[in-house]
């Protein structure tokens, strides 16, 4: 049995970060979805002409794979028992199984495809999706030399002016944010209160001397190419755990929301690339992110399109999304979601065919993290080695 993935695709790696799935070497480290990191042991030539899917996650996430690429599920089919006419019987099983088998078998939780329920004396037909995929959790990778300390730069990214070193917070977070403006060495300077109520502006300088113009945090900005172009740059997204936790805390704290009673946090933008960012962000932290594309209207004029990344952190976690203490405080403690994080396979539809390259990793049960969306993804047993073998696109 073998897998493939689309020639664009590429694998995170802790030694190299992004990589293009044709340019993996045995020397590569990729990452488990528990997080911890797996070696490369072995590749294989290219392959060619496979018949190929586009699967498709309930979170939004997708891969390219081939038809006997093997995926480790919790299936979770529901079948008509022989008691009680409608009753269901539960069973969950852990499979292997290959992509082409899933489309046979069907992806509904239920035989025929769905089931009925009745609410305020109306039918509906509902799904469920069978086959979940292993949990993927916080992503262990080594620390990144940073230009700028990212709780600070998150938070000019998510409320910053976009052409100066300015940030803009609200009155009450303003000694937070300058007492952080500080620790970081930089110097807060007030400036002028933008229209918004109960919202204060304040400026990012630094210390006269020679080379200001390169150690101020405008400097900064402009090398890493961010002024009038907001995005995260890709070394702040493969920081290690306490890097990429706190540039999400920096955007969060600043223009992200928490619903109070729901607990469900959301980070709304209308730029594309930012939004992406904080989805893999909160991603590779072991949040379930999903996003959410609508249009900004304002007094019902269409103002261009807005983005909208939502998850759903608890206390148990481990780790908070926020560090001004009003936001932290509606993190719930229960953990009542048994769903919170299933991440279960949503469609599969053929595509191109593509060329894929086989690869040995370390790990026993041969799982690692495919793509930038971060499936968790299994691959086919090699009997002599006792190993499993996955397949890279070249």
């Amino acid at each position: 049995m073998n897998d493939a993935t689309d020639s664009s695709t590429q694998l995170l790696t802790c030694n190299r970060g992004w990589i293009d799935a044709v340019d993996v070497t045995i020397e590569d480290t990729v990452l488990h979805p528990t997080g911890q990191p797996v070696r490369v042991e072995a590749v294989s030539p290219v392959l060619r002409n496979l018949k190929c899917f586009n699967v498709t996650t309930t979170d939004g996430r997708s891969v390219v794979v081939e038809a006997d690429h093997l995926w480790q599920v919790t299936d979770k089919r529901l079948e008509k028992s022989k008691g009680a006419i409608g009753a269901r019987t539960r069973w969950f099983s852990n499979r292997v199984i290959t992509t082409e088998q899933m489309i046979t078998e069907g992806l509904s939780r239920y035989s025929s495809g769905y089931r009925t329920t009745k609410t305020d004396g109306k039918i509906y037909q509902v799904n469920e999706y069978r086959f979940a995929i292993p949990q993927q959790n916080s992503l262990q990778m080594p620390d990144q030399e940073l230009l700028i300390d990212p709780y600070l730069f998150g938070a000019w990214l998510g409320d910053g002016t976009a052409q100066q070193a300015a940030l803009t917070c609200h009155t009450d977070d303003l000694q937070h944010w300058t007492d952080t403006i500080s620790s970081c060495g930089f110097i807060p300077k007030s400036m002028n209160r933008p229209e918004t109520p109960n919202t204060f502006r304040v400026g990012i300088t630094c210390e006269k001397g020679p080379g200001r113009h390169q150690r101020s945090f405008g400097g900064q900005l402009r090398k890493l190419g961010v002024l009038n172009n907001k995005h995260i740059p890709l070394v702040y997204l493969t920081g290690s755990e306490s890097q990429r936790l706190a540039l999400l805390q920096g955007l969060l704290d600043t223009d992200g929301s928490i619903d109070q009673h729901r607990g469900t946090v959301e980070f709304c933008t209308t730029t594309h690339d930012l939004a992406d960012g904080v989805l893999f962000l909160s991603r590779s932290l072991g949040w379930r992110a999903t996003l959410h594309h609508s249009r900004a209207k304002l007094y019902g004029r269409d103002c261009g399109p807005k983005h909208r990344v939502t998850f759903t952190p608890k206390r148990v976690d481990g780790l908070s999304p926020f560090r001004l203490n009003r936001k932290a405080q509606r993190v719930q403690t229960e953990d009542r979601g048994a769903g919170r994080k299933t991440v279960s396979v949503k469609a599969i539809e053929q595509c191109d065919s593509i060329p894929i390259r086989r690869i040995t990793v370390s790990s026993n049960d041969g799982m690692f993290l495919l793509g930038r969306d971060l499936v968790a993804t299994s691959e086919s047993l090699a009997a002599e080695s006792g190993k499993q073998l996955s397949l890279f696109a070249a």
